[in-house]
């Protein structure tokens, strides 16, 4: 349990090591936030407060990312701005010191339409990811600051992004037919259009999207609508990425499923769901 924050939080993420646990905590349940880092074993915060340079606060700031060394921070916030979906998002950027309590703020990275949802650092720790609620996944170089790579699926909203070593994967809503599916893209920034995978249509939101060690499947956890059977609404369901032959449904929980993670071996899957339980699955 970490020290009370100042109001809900909105994003989270652990060091790579486990030691230590960023979040994002809203001053007085608006749209104004701040950074803090917490002591994982007991909660205790460390530390000051992450803000802009200027003193200010961050706005509408729910996605945050660790690089795989633990070297890099990085933390969406979104601007009202003229866009289609009146958003612009700008990822602030941070160098970590080794100790991992001292953080060097460098230069942001291009702004981009919409809003940050998630974010996720690709395996070279250069290559950052994120989708904003609109129809792209952007990614950006940590090296040079700039963006190699968007991909754009018009007729999908992406909310929530995975990494694999050579794929990453958005989970979206098709609204025209109020389902769920996972769109799957090469992390090559030379590589152009989607990926060879066809993953099966949900009558469901989708609330979580991870990929096995060795990139063959995906799983994605569920959440769901209030007209269609209750165990559909706390599903996981794993199908082979190449084929998108579904492999495995996991029924279980008893709420929505809000993450999905596999083992560095591959063998199990670890869920988490809103009914207050995580649960380990042995794949078939």
């Amino acid at each position: 349990r970490i020290d009370r924050p100042k109001s809900h939080c909105t994003a989270f993420g652990f060091t790579p090591d486990s030691k230590r646990l960023a979040y994002l905590t809203a001053i007085d349940e608006g749209r104004d936030h701040i950074l803090r880092l917490a002591d994982a074993t007991d909660g205790h915060a460390i530390g000051k407060e992450l803000r802009e340079p200027n003193g200010n606060t961050f706005s509408n700031s729910h996605a945050l990312a660790f690089s795989p060394d633990g070297k890099r921070l990085a933390v969406g916030t979104a601007y009202n701005a003229d866009t289609p979906n009146g958003w612009k998002t700008q990822i602030l950027r941070w160098e970590v010191a080794r100790d991992g309590t001292e953080f060097r703020k460098i230069n942001p990275l291009p702004r981009t339409n919409g809003m940050a949802k998630d974010m996720r650092f690709a395996p070279d720790g250069d290559q950052l990811l994120a989708v904003t609620g609109t129809s792209a996944v952007v990614g950006w170089s940590w090296a040079t600051g700039q963006e190699d790579l968007r991909t754009d699926y018009p007729e999908l909203i992406t909310d929530l992004v995975a990494v694999g070593k050579s794929h990453a994967a958005a989970g979206a809503w098709v609204p025209a037919s109020l389902q769920a599916t996972v769109a799957d893209w090469r992390l090559d920034p030379k590589a152009s259009g989607p990926a060879e995978s066809n993953p099966p249509m949900f009558p469901v939101a989708l609330a979580s999207v991870a990929f096995s060690p060795d990139d063959s499947l995906l799983a994605a956890g569920t959440k769901g609508l209030a007209n269609i059977p209750w165990e559909q609404l706390a599903a996981v369901h794993i199908w082979e990425r190449q084929t998108g032959g579904e492999r495995a449904v996991l029924l279980g929980h008893a709420d929505w499923v809000l993450d999905v993670a596999f083992t560095p071996d591959g063998k199990k899957l670890v869920s988490a769901s809103k009914d207050g339980t995580v649960r380990t699955w042995r794949l078939p």
